[in-house]
């Protein structure tokens, strides 16, 4: 299960830098920019791709992320979930 703030730092980075790189190992215990296991990384980075809001690259067990789709559609979407989270939290 995912901290609330995980997927919400996540989004940030991806909002403020456009790519993000994860090692493909899904028993290392952190990210090695984020501080967020790895695993949760991936399957955030995943979930956005199948959305279409990522692009993905693979190259020497590392995945590189970049935002395909405007980087407003992302951003709407990081908004409607933190409300979202916001009131479930509440």
């Amino acid at each position: 299960m995912l901290d609330a703030d995980l997927p919400l730092r996540l989004y940030d980075a991806l909002m403020r830098e456009g790519v993000l790189v994860a090692k493909k190992d899904f028993n290392a215990p952190k990210h090695h920019e984020l501080d967020m296991p790895n695993l949760h990384v991936i399957k955030t980075c995943q979930s956005l791709t199948s959305k279409g809001f990522l692009k993905t690259q693979f190259s020497w067990n590392y995945v590189r992320r970049t935002v395909q789709r405007c980087p407003a559609d992302l951003r709407q979407y990081y908004y409607t979930l933190v409300r979202s989270l916001t009131i479930v939290s509440i």
